[in-house]
């Protein structure tokens, strides 16, 4: 066969040259590498009893946040009553988990309605066994954790590996931000296992369109749902900006045909209407007068949209950077995710993603359009109370993070292989120096007080009260000035000395407790009649804090 003209020959075709190979890693740390990739299900499953156990080590160190009694209290209403009504805002999933524990107990409402804080308070203190319900309520929401990382395990696998399957769940269990919010009886884990669900099963479905995958989905978005009304618009923001990018970079290649299109019309169907049933079954199949003006089958859907639309249209007042808003901060979300990441975990993303976007594969992009769809709405929200409201995005960084941090590791530069495992270690570094306290956790950038960044869910939600007592009782204290974030039968319950209020003009005479959350956001009552009234705590330097949360101040007798 004639040669092409201009061809070489491989035999003949000088060789470029070379450059000389890097130093390999050091033996042991290799060795040790082929080990966790060989057996990845293993060390997986150690990951994930770890975690466990550091969630678990929370329980007693924190009393009741402030969301937590609402959320359990309607919660005990589906089971015991059968209805929901107490507060729709939520949906009842996370709720019903965390309601089993203290129904079995024997949990009960006390009849008013109207008062979601009594009933709040008369869950965990009714029977006198206040730690064991708090307790019951928080292991509710560990099979959410549980799953997360089950779900999170097999995509990535599949997907990308099992050493980025392995990386991916080491970042996840280390993160201090999932920690924490695993271990509190609240919606936001749930909300993140079910959106994770949904999004990746309605991803299945569109590459491998059939019954089985459409009814997958179809049950995902269900569940995602039932677990937080932001999944209405964080669902279909997350695939647009997916769909998005398979433009954008892939020009479409990666979207389905019109055969599959046509191919997933009737698997579509039955995967909606499998959808629709498990949430009318979520609000027990009832049936009634809607806020639309008509019957409708589970209306508490309607008048629980209806409320979370009117809550985001007011506004939620929130701290950022030294500033205080009535109805919150456009950058909220992004600047908040700054500082309560740690370092490691933000620049393994940022490289992650500069990577996923160099691949050619399309996969490699999926967790870059789903994070940003749901942090593009962020952006719209006014109600800033904690990156709690946006934790699923942590899933698909841990994702970027772990392709960054195995590309490095895999590197045949020494120097690159040596930096992915030290940013590796310094993330394991900075959950342990942490512990116990993964909710108020803030990274270096932060400084020494957080409080002039954020404050609420992100440092202070209430839970150092239990704390708080101890160390009063240590210092011998007969009287406490305070203002409470959370309700709690503080004096009876948990052996405070007598509350008094907070005074704005000056202490009250011996020990005065301030929460850092109610301080920046209410200015000990002046903020909204008087913004401009010099409190005494603008001149005062607190010498001591109690957890995270909580600054003492002792204040002579005259």
């Amino acid at each position: 066969m004639a040669r092409k003209q201009g061809s070489v020959s491989a035999s003949t075709a000088p060789a470029s040259p070379q450059p000389p190979p890097e130093p390999p890693l050091p033996s042991p740390l290799r060795l040790l590498g082929s080990a966790l990739v060989r057996h990845a299900g293993l060390f997986a499953i150690l990951l994930v009893i770890a975690a466990t156990a550091r969630i678990a080590a929370t329980y007693r160190v924190y009393n009741h946040t402030s969301d937590e009694p609402f959320h359990i209290a309607c919660g005990v209403e589906w089971i015991t009553k059968g209805t929901y009504e107490l507060e729709e805002q939520h949906p009842p999933l996370a709720r019903i988990l965390t309601a089993i524990g203290p129904s079995i107990l024997g949990a009960k409402l006390l009849g008013r309605d109207d008062n979601l804080y009594d009933e709040g308070g008369a869950v965990l203190y009714q029977g006198k066994d206040y730690w064991k319900r708090l307790t019951l309520a928080r292991v509710g929401i560990l099979p959410a954790f549980w799953a997360a990382c089950a779900i999170l395990w097999a995509w990535t696998r599949r997907c990308y590996g099992r050493d980025v399957a392995l990386a991916s769940l080491f970042l996840f269990t280390t993160l201090p931000a999932i920690l924490a919010h695993a271990g509190l009886a609240t919606t936001d884990m749930t909300l993140l296992v079910t959106l994770v669900a949904a999004l990746l099963g309605f991803l299945w479905f569109v590459t491998a369109p059939s019954m089985k995958t459409g009814i997958v989905a179809g049950a995902g978005l269900a569940l995602a749902f039932l677990s937080k009304f932001s999944t209405v618009p964080f669902y279909p923001c997350a695939l647009a900006a997916v769909i998005a990018l398979a433009l954008l970079r892939d020009r479409g290649e990666a979207l389905p045909c019109a055969t599959r299109w046509r191919a997933m019309m009737l698997p579509a169907a039955a995967g909606l209407g499998v959808c629709l049933v498990l949430i009318w079954a979520g609000y027990r199949f009832s049936f009634g007068s809607s806020v639309l003006g008509f019957p409708m089958p589970a209306p508490e859907i309607a008048e629980g949209i209806r409320q979370v639309l009117e809550h985001n249209e007011g506004g939620h007042r929130s701290w950022l950077l030294g500033e205080y808003s009535p109805n919150g901060f456009w950058y909220y979300y992004p600047v908040a995710l700054l500082f309560k990441l740690p370092i490691p975990f933000l620049l393994l993303t940022v490289w992650g993603a500069i990577l996923a976007w160099s691949r050619k594969e399309a996969v490699y992009r999926v967790p870059i359009g789903l994070s940003a769809g749901i942090l593009l709405f962020s952006l719209t929200s006014r109600i800033n109370i904690g990156i709690r409201h946006v934790l699923p995005v942590l899933v698909f960084f841990t994702v970027l993070a772990a392709l960054a941090a195995v590309t490095a590791i895999r590197s045949r530069n020494r120097w690159q292989a040596l930096a992915g495992i030290a940013l590796l270690a310094w993330m394991l570094g900075s959950g342990v120096v942490a512990h116990p306290d993964y909710l108020p956790y803030f990274n270096a950038l932060a400084g020494n007080q957080p409080e002039d960044i954020l404050v609420d869910s992100d440092l202070d939600w209430g839970q150092d009260m239990e704390r708080l007592g101890r160390r009063l009782r240590e210092l011998g204290a007969k009287q406490v000035a305070m203002n409470p974030l959370v309700i709690g039968f503080w004096e009876e319950e948990h052996g405070f000395p007598k509350i008094v209020p907070l005074h704005p003009r000056e202490p009250k005479p011996g020990w005065n407790a301030l929460s850092l959350t109610m301080l920046k956001l209410s200015r000990i009552g002046t903020r909204e009649q008087y913004p401009d009234m010099i409190i005494w705590t603008d001149n005062v330097h607190f010498e001591e804090r109690v957890g995270s949360g909580i600054v003492l101040f002792y204040s002579p007798e005259k």
